[in-house]
């Protein structure tokens, strides 16, 4: 980034573009790409923008029924979620505003066969795609005997999906080549129950740890473009209490911990100073990264 202006009018001038431009720029060289994730960045362009971002929280009750909450950021405004229909169930969203659900049906039946339970376990997998406006059945994808997807959020990174598999290994769907291929990762699969977490660091695929003997200290690893798993430096630090558990990075400096009905923000490169709390209506089930500036989007 070969500028003659001070990274804080960079900030500044960033700050008032569109959440569309602002991912366009993370493209654009390694260094836009780090601040875009900035905390500082981030808090100027809800100021100027009166940007909503967070996490949605879904939460299961009797295997059927859905509740959601929002979870705002620092500096973010909430997010009335009473719109969406009874019993609706989330299924992803995007940093650009988008959210995709389904209403689930009042009566479903699900058909088990141990015998096929034994081979391996199958996804079926469907793609929309955006130009023609239809789903397309995919190839199934197949995951070796007693391995599944863990229950958090996926991480997307460069028109790839990322989930975490119970095994620690990594499922990727590649979005462009519409194929899949599992890799591992840098911490192996133990009977210790190290504790992880799939995580996006500063735009990269990184993989959050904390061995049981770890004082509450997280290890951060980030995927590199020659496909090495590097650990960073510092670490994130959890509060004294043990209830607390990593969800998620929501930029660079800023660490989500969920303890029981509470969602905790903490700035861990700060002295791990909490910075947000907010206090949910159940113990979150699963957590959705979401994040608006409410700009009209053409869909068709």
């Amino acid at each position: 980034m070969d500028s003659h202006l001070s990274t804080e009018m960079i900030m500044e001038i960033v700050s008032r573009t569109s959440l569309k431009t602002l991912g366009v720029m993370r493209c654009t060289s390694k260094e836009f790409n780090t601040l875009a994730y900035e905390s500082y960045l981030l808090d100027l362009c809800k100021k100027r923008k009166k940007i909503v971002s967070g996490f949605i929280i879904q939460n299961m009750k009797r295997g059927c029924m859905y509740i959601k909450d929002f979870a705002p950021s620092p500096k973010s405004d909430t997010l009335d979620l009473r719109f969406l229909p009874y019993n609706t169930q989330i299924l992803a969203t995007s940093e650009q505003g988008m959210v995709v659900f389904k209403n689930q049906s009042d009566h479903g039946e699900e058909f088990v066969s141990r015998r096929w339970r034994k081979l391996y376990t199958t996804y079926r997998c469907d793609i929309f795609d955006s130009m023609t406006w239809e789903w397309r059945s995919l190839k199934h994808v197949m995951l070796a005997y007693c391995v599944s997807l863990t229950n958090p959020q996926p991480i997307t990174k460069g028109g790839s999906i990322y989930m975490l598999l119970t095994n620690n290994h990594i499922l990727k769907f590649n979005a462009h080549s519409e194929t899949w291929k599992v890799f591992s990762s840098p911490i192996p699969y133990d009977e210790s129950r190290t504790s992880t977490e799939l995580v996006k660091y500063g735009g990269r695929l990184g993989l959050a740890s904390k061995p049981p003997n770890a004082n509450g200290c997280w290890d951060i690893w980030v995927l590199t473009k020659d496909g090495l798993w590097e650990k960073e430096g510092g670490g994130v630090v959890e509060s004294e209490s043990e209830r607390e558990s990593l969800k998620a990075l929501y930029d660079s400096d800023t660490s989500v911990m969920v303890d029981r009905e509470r969602f905790l923000y903490y700035r861990f490169k700060q002295g791990n100073n909490m910075i947000k709390k907010v206090v949910l209506n159940d113990t979150p089930y699963q957590i959705f990264s979401f994040r608006s500036d409410f700009e009209p989007v053409d869909l068709i």
